[in-house]
């Protein structure tokens, strides 16, 4: 049956008549071109639109993108990969990558302003949280990335090979790993890390884009120095390494390469380029390998300064993020051994007003009552995280458990103004609850003033 259909790429002239149609002459044939070239397009196509002019708006179609996109030719990428049978291929069919045509929009990037948020903190409120950071084993977390991993195994074998050569050593040691990398794909890497140096827009190097679907992925991408990156570069990686790895493996990448660079051009410009902004965003379309690569490592490391996470934060507060992996996300934090910014990512989470199972805010409520032994004065931002937390849940709390938070406010933790402000949403939550009881007791004709004098006996 489809046989008898003509094809779009022959011409509209030189098409068999089918079957069932009348023929047209060529004098309607004439009309039809002269309509065709006087109509404008409005952008929608009706019945009378003709085939010639849809032919013609998807052949300009095709020539922009033979005129942006620049393909890479098969018999390179088999070139390469014949450089070395050492590296495996972890996936046998190979997606077709988009980033060859991110040249425009990176040439937009770079037209706009680094990321800094209306609300950057001051140094009253740095210094309040410095109280409360949580340094584990005294030791930053800032500078572990993928090249520090592997920067110490090739320093040993360079020390070993010197050894050997100067007669101080017999044999390598057979307790380090060596490499499997054939020397021609070591050079080929090493003028690949000095192209993304300096890379902008335009095409990725056809060595680079394979990356991800090799085994030793990691191994290569210390190769190319990734602490050396561009903002560009950066940005285009997180998005070839977000779509062709697994969650897992996404994870590590978001940990070990975007997040130290995220870090590193905060502390060092007190706020965040905007090819490193997009790229969070860009890992935010994984979200369990975001939580488990960059938001958890955060908050765990106790050494996350406000400045990272009123940066960070607002990248979970503009984009969607699931309500189980959210709510996991919300509880791990809440259990967690607490530090300053701690609450300020709980105040973000919880503002975006999500569903949550009890068992969730259960946990959060554990959080916050076991500040009723600290003498400490905590920071305003726990009070503001409580605030958003009675606010957005209030009508799930129990009257005792309304009536717990309301003396932890009043005799343990307490601010001139937000303790205020929380028992006034907490007592509107229990009078609500006062009333919705009275409310029912009258349905069923119970009478609140006998059940309080039985109590009362």
């Amino acid at each position: 049956m489809f046989d008898d259909f003509p094809s779009l790429d022959q011409p509209f002239e030189s098409r068999p008549a089918q079957k069932g149609l009348k023929k047209k002459s060529a004098k309607e044939k004439d009309e039809l071109k002269a309509t065709v070239i006087e109509e404008p397009f409005d952008g929608f196509f009706t019945s009378a639109t003709s085939r010639g002019k849809l032919m013609r708006l998807t052949s300009d179609l095709d020539a922009d993108d033979e005129h942006i996109t620049t393909r890479a030719k098969p018999d390179q990428s088999k070139q390469f990969l014949s450089l070395n049978p050492q590296i495996s291929v972890s996936h046998k069919t190979d997606r077709e990558d988009d980033s060859d045509n991110e040249s425009l929009s990176l040439a937009e990037m770079d037209d706009q302003d680094d990321f800094e948020p209306e609300e950057m903190p001051n140094e009253e409120e740095e210094e309040a949280l410095k109280a409360f950071m949580n340094y584990k084993q005294n030791i930053s977390t800032k500078g572990i990335t993928i090249a520090d991993l592997l920067t110490d195994k090739f320093d040993e074998l360079k020390r070993q090979e010197q050894e050997i050569r100067e007669g101080k050593a017999l044999r390598r040691d057979a307790s380090i790993p060596q490499p499997s990398l054939s020397p021609k794909v070591l050079k080929i890497y090493e003028d690949v890390a000095q192209h993304m140096k300096h890379y902008r827009s335009g095409a990725l190097p056809k060595p680079f884009k394979v990356i991800p679907m090799l085994e030793n992925w990691e191994e290569i991408v210390a190769l190319t120095r990734p602490d050396e990156w561009s903002p560009q570069t950066v940005f285009v990686a997180t998005k070839l390494f977000c779509s062709n790895l697994n969650s897992s493996l996404t994870q590590r990448y978001l940990n070990l390469v975007l997040l130290p660079r995220v870090r590193h051009n905060i502390e060092q410009y007190k706020k965040l380029n905007y090819h490193l902004y997009q790229s969070l965003a860009q890992a935010l379309y994984r979200p369990d390998a975001f939580i488990k690569g960059i938001l958890l490592p955060l908050c765990e490391g106790g050494d996350c300064s406000l400045a990272e996470a009123v940066i960070i934060g607002s990248v979970l507060k503009k984009h969607s993020i699931p309500v189980l992996q959210a709510c996991a996300a919300i509880e791990k934090i809440a259990e967690m051994e607490y530090s300053g910014t701690n609450s300020y990512f709980l105040r973000v989470l919880l503002d975006k007003k999500y569903n949550m199972a009890m068992h969730t805010i259960q946990t959060v409520f554990n959080h916050f009552m076991s500040f009723t032994e600290m003498t400490k004065t905590l920071p305003v931002i726990w009070f503001q995280s409580l605030l958003v937390y009675v606010q957005r849940y209030k009508d799930e709390l129990s009257i005792e458990q309304n009536q717990t938070l309301q003396d932890l406010v009043t005799n343990y933790q307490v601010h001139h103004l937000m303790s205020a402000e929380i028992k006034r949403e907490l007592n509107l939550a229990a009078n609500m609850q006062r009333m919705k009881r009275q409310d029912t007791h009258s349905a069923m004709g119970i009478d609140d003033n006998a059940l309080w004098v039985h109590h009362l006996e």
